[in-house]
C-alpha cells in the first residue's frame, strides 16, 4: 500500500534524532523501513545544532538506508553554514542516493536565534540558493561578494539536486514561486490561506517564466498521531505552538489573521522563549493556551488525532485541495509510523 496512488496523498516526513546510539540508530532504521514500504516520497532530518546532533550525519544514514525515497536536508537555513559547505553537503547526498537528495531552505529559526545570530533574509536565502547551484553545476560561484570554488563539482552525480523553498510569509511565498525548484508552504492548512499561498507562489513563478504546474509544491503541518485523541492533542502541544510563533513572528501583515486574535497572536509571539522551543509544557504552551490560541493554532497548523481523527483530516486537506503533506514530526516514534501504516492508511 503506497501513498499518492487511488487518490490518497503523497507524504513527506522530517524529524530529528534524540541521539546516535545503538538504539537510536536501530529506532531509525525501523522508521525508515517502514516509511520506504508504505511509500513516504520524502525523508529528512532537520537542521539545527541546538536540538539535535549535526544533520548531515544523519542524513547520510537515511541516504544508505533507502533506495526510493527522496532525502535530504529540512529545513535548513543561510545563516548557519557556508553556501559551500551545504552545497558539497547537497551534491555528495545526491551522489551517495544514486539521485534522491533534497534540501529544504527556510530563513532560519532556533538554529539561528540559540547560536547568537538572526535569520537570514529574503535576498540572502536567494544568494545562498544560486551559489549553492552555481557551485554544483560549474565549480565556481559568488556568495555576497566573495568567490568561492570547489573542485569536487566535476564528479557531482548530477549538475543539480531539488531545492525547496519552506515559505510562511506573503514575500517568501513569492520568492520560493520565482527560485525553488518545490515549494513547501507553512502558511497554514486553512482555506483562506490555502488559496493565497497559492496565489502570492503563482505570483513568483511566472516572473521566472514558470506556472505551478512547473514547482513540486508540499505543504507543511505539524502531526501528532497517538492512540486516543486526548494523548495526541497533548503531545502535539509544543509543536504547534512553535508553529505559531515561527509563521508569525514577523507580523501579520497578508498572513490571514482574523483580527480579534492580533492582540493576543503579538503577545504570545513577543513572549516565545526559543530555548524551549517545541517543549511540550514550557511557558511557550502555557502562554498558548492562557492567550486562547490553542484552538485556532492546530487548526490552521496542525494534522492531530487517534487514527480515524488523523485519517478524516487527511481527507479533509485533500477536499481542500491538499494532496501533498510534508509532515515536521520532531522526534517521530515508531509506533506514529506503525499506526499510520496500519491503521490511517487503510481508511484513506
Amino acid at each position: 500500500m503506497t501513498f499518492g496512488s487511488g487518490g490518497r496523498p503523497h507524504l513527506g516526513i522530517s524529524f530529528r534524532t534524540d541521539d546516535l546510539g545503538d538504539a537510536e540508530r536501530a529506532r531509525l532504521s525501523a522508521m525508515l523501513g517502514i516509511a520506504e514500504e508504505v511509500g513516504i516520497s520524502r525523508i529528512a532530518i532537520g537542521d539545527s545544532q541546538w536540538s539535535h546532533f549535526d544533520a548531515v550525519i544523519v542524513a547520510t544514514l537515511m541516504a544508505e538506508q533507502t533506495e526510493r525515497a527522496m532525502v535530504g536536508i529540512s529545513p535548513t537555513n543561510p545563516v548557519t553554514r557556508e553556501p559551500s559547505v551545504m552545497a558539497s553537503v547537497l551534491a555528495g547526498l545526491d551522489s551517495l542516493s544514486n539521485g534522491r537528495a533534497c534540501l529544504v531552505m527556510a530563513s532560519g529559526d532556533t538554529a539561528a536565534y540559540n547560536a547568537g545570530l538572526k535569520p537570514g533574509r529574503r535576498a540572502v536565502i536567494e544568494d545562498y540558493v544560486q551559489c549553492m547551484r552555481d557551485l554544483i553545476r560549474t565549480g565556481r560561484a559568488s556568495y555576497q561578494g566573495r568567490e568561492q570554488v570547489v573542485r569536487w563539482s566535476q564528479w557531482s552525480y548530477r549538475p543539480e539536486a531539488m531545492i525547496y523553498i519552506l515559505a510562511e510569509g506573503p514575500l517568501t511565498l513569492h520568492l520560493a514561486g520565482r527560485i525553488g525548484d518545490g515549494v513547501v508552504i507553512g502558511a497554514g492548512l486553512l482555506p483562506e490561506t490555502i488559496e493565497d499561498a497559492l496565489e502570492r507562489v503563482e505570483a513568483g513563478a511566472k516572473e521566472s517564466g514558470r506556472t505551478l504546474d512547473d514547482l513540486d509544491i508540499w505543504w507543511t503541518a505539524r502531526p501528532s498521531l497517538e492512540r486516543t485523541m486526548d494523548e495526541a492533542i497533548e503531545v502535539a502541544k509544543g509543536s504547534i505552538s512553535s508553529a505559531g510563533n515561527h509563521s508569525m513572528r514577523f507580523g501579520f501583515e497578508g498572513k490571514n489573521v482574523p483580527p480579534e486574535l492580533a492582540p493576543q497572536l503579538e503577545r504570545f509571539v513577543a513572549s516565545y522563549d526559543t530555548t524551549q522551543h517545541q517543549f511540550a509544557h514550557g511557558d511557550n504552551v502555557r502562554r498558548m493556551e492562557e492567550s486562547g490560541l490553542t484552538e485556532y493554532f492546530y487548526e490552521r497548523y496542525g494534522v492531530v488525532g487517534d487514527p480515524p481523527a488523523f485519517a478524516a483530516r487527511l481527507r479533509e486537506l485533500q477536499s481542500r485541495g491538499i494532496d501533498k503533506v510534508w509532515f515536521a514530526w520532531g522526534a517521530g516514534k515508531l509506533h506514529h509510523l506503525e499506526l499510520l501504516r496500519d491503521e490511517v492508511l487503510p481508511a484513506l
